[in-house]
Order: structure tokens, then sequence, then C-alpha cells
């Protein structure tokens, strides 16, 4: 009653011979006998947190031979039926790298050491453009795009918005729709560029987007983005912005309890990375939690003439980075203005700035109720050259 079927080599995955294919042959003096399958792996992928790995490593960063997925000896565990392949290291999710349980008894699970640089050959996948963008939808010339109740899933460009690409349009996204596992070089899930706009309202969730540059989940230039009521933005992944990426005076609005969690950016802005004369406004019950840059801003960065604007009981919470864990201004004229109930709370900078890092020449101005609670750093972040008040 399995779902073998013909006579075709498998790996049905009985622990007599789990590591090769075989199958029962015709010879009567041989039951049955290995198969000679050569498999080539792909060890393509783009993702910083691992999401679209599919290669072949099957050993840990310590060296250590993965346990087979399906295979409950000498770690037993719950993915057994999962789909997930041989021993081969797999993300399964929740913004964590690539990892396996191990054959060692007194070592129940490691990383593994995979780099995920966009090198190979992509493997061809459901809804992928390879020439440009928009691997489920592509949309230029003032084209209108409005989606309710609609999965965007598992689709990939090579070039921008994985999901999504918009060049000059606008896209209308409300009610119920989900934007998940969606890869590409600039947007993992959405890019909007040259004056597009994006409207995201009521149940939008938006998770586990990859960018091998810029914006794990969306990508702006000279574009504007508007988030509100019900809308989560949850572990994307890029090098800059880990979930948005504003470059070239774009806008992003977030209001009315929007979510920005567990994303990763590998160099700055772990939620939000703002550069050229870009701004982010953030009203009314936003939270940005247990977001992650390598170098600056673990929620928001806030790069050159670019500004970041927080009030009515935003909350930076639990975010982590090397220096500016909640907020980093780092380039010239970068402004940050906070009130009204604004609350920064244990959020840890390995370097400077466990809640705010000021760089030279910019401006941070705090007043009407800023709470800055339990934050820590490696020292107290005060450079010289700037302009602090806090009313």
């Amino acid at each position: 009653n399995s779902e073998l079927v013909g006579n075709l080599c498998r790996n049905p995955g009985e622990e007599d011979h789990a590591d090769h294919v075989w199958c029962f042959t015709t010879d009567p003096n041989v039951r049955w006998d290995f198969c000679d399958v050569q498999c080539t792996c792909n060890e393509y992928c783009i993702s910083p947190v691992h999401d679209d790995y599919k290669g072949c490593v099957s050993t840990t960063v310590s060296g250590r031979t993965c346990q087979r997925w399906d295979s409950l000896f000498p770690h037993s565990h719950s993915y057994r039926n999962s789909n997930l392949d041989g021993n081969f290291c797999r993300s399964t999710g929740d913004g964590y790298p690539a990892w396996c349980y191990t054959t060692d008894p007194d070592k129940r699970w490691e990383y593994c050491d995979i780099t995920c640089d966009g090198s190979g050959t992509p493997p061809p996948q459901r809804n992928a453009v390879i020439s440009s963008g928009g691997g489920a939808i592509h949309a230029e010339g003032g084209s209108r795009v409005t989606l309710s109740a609609v999965v965007v899933e598992d689709c990939e460009a090579i070039l921008s918005g994985g999901g999504i690409s918009l060049h000059a349009s606008s896209l209308w996204v409300e009610g119920k729709v989900h934007l998940r596992n969606c890869a590409a070089r600039r947007g993992g899930c959405i890019s909007a560029v040259d004056g597009s706009t994006v409207d995201l309202h009521d149940q939008v969730w938006i998770q586990g987007g990859a960018a091998l540059e810029v914006g794990g989940a969306v990508h702006l230039s000279a574009s504007g983005l508007t988030a509100s009521l019900d809308v989560a933005f949850r572990a994307s992944s890029a090098p800059d912005g880990g979930c948005i990426n504003a470059a070239e005076a774009s806008t992003v609005v977030l209001t009315d309890g929007v979510e920005m969690e567990r994303c990763h950016a590998g160099s700055t802005g772990g939620a939000v990375h703002l550069s050229e004369e870009s701004r982010l406004e953030a009203y009314r019950n936003v939270s940005f939690r247990d977001n992650i840059a390598q170098s600056y801003g673990g929620a928001v960065f806030v790069g050159a003439v670019s500004s970041a604007t927080l009030a009515d009981g935003v909350q930076v919470l639990r975010c982590v980075s090397l220096h500016g864990a909640g907020v980093s201004l780092e380039s010239p004229l970068s402004t940050l203005e906070a009130s009204r109930g604004v609350e920064f709370r244990g959020n840890w900078a390995t370097g400077n700035g466990g809640a705010i890092d000021i760089g030279q020449g910019c401006t941070a101005e705090l007043r009407d109720g800023v709470d800055l609670i339990a934050n820590s750093a490696g020292e107290m972040s005060v450079r010289v050259e700037l302009l602090l008040h806090i009313i």
C-alpha cells in the first residue's frame, strides 16, 4: 500500500538500507540490490537564512554527519513526514539557517556551514521569471493590481520582485493575503520602482522573503508603501533591509498595529533600511520585535539625508545589532523624531547604542513620554558633532 510506483529504484527509508536507493529484482536468486544512481546537486541559493537551499551538504559546522530526516535514530523528532530530503541540511522556517539532527547520540542538532551568494545556476521553479522581475506578477506603465484572499508563494525572480514587480504602477492588497517564501536579487516578495505605490491593509501577511542585495520582503525605489490594520512582516532577510529597503526618496508609512518581527539583515537595517532621502513614518502601535542587523540598525537604519518618525505607542523591542540595536543614524543629515509613548525596551548592541546610535552630523529628538528601558550596549554611544534633544 505504499506510494512507490512501477519498477523504479526508490528509497522507502527503511533502516536496513536507508542510505541508498534499491529495488527488488527479477532474478529469483537475488531478492534485492542497490541501484547505481548518480545524483547531481545544485547548491544555488540566495537567502541569507537558507530558505531556498536545496543542495546536498550533509555535515554540520563541526563535521558531524547529519541524521536522515525520515529516521528517528539516534534522535527522535517530528519532521519524519515533512518531505525534507535525505540527510541534507535544510532550513525549517522561522528565519533560522539550515541545520540538521546529527548521527552523534551526544549531539542532538547543529547548524550547517552553507554560503548563499547566488552563485551557480538557479533551478527551474514554478512561477519563475528568468529575464527580469515579477516571479508571479509584473505590472508596468500605469497598471493597477488588486489582490484579495490570494496566496503568492514559492516564487522567484532573478532581478527584482520575487512575487510581484511594479514599474510606475500601483498595488492594492487587502483581506487575507499571504506572500510567502519569495526570493529575488532586490525585493524578495515585492519590488516597486519609478513612482509605484504599494498599499497593504487588513490581514496581509508577508513572511520568509529573501533578497540577495536589498529588501528581503519589499524593495522601494522612488516609490511609496503604506501598511495598516493587521499587516505583518515576518522572518525575511537581506544584506540591507531585512524587511524593507527604501531608496531614492521613497516613503514608508506604517500605522495601526503593523508588526515587523524576526527579520534579519546581514549588514544594516534589520527591519527597515532607508537611504537617499527616503522617509519612514510609524504611528499608532506599530511594533518592531526581535529583528537583527549584523552591523547597524537592528530595527531601523537611517542613511544619508533620510528620516524616521516614530509616534503614538510605537514599540522597538529586543532588537540586536553591533551599533544602534533600535535605530542607527549613521550618515550625515540623518534624523530621528520619537514622541508620544514610543518605547525602546530590551534592545542590545554589542558595540554602541543599545537603543539608539547617533553618528556625526545626525539629529535625534525624543519628547513627550519616550521610554528607553532595559537596553544595553558594550559602551555608551556619545559621539562628536551630534545634536540630541530630550524634551
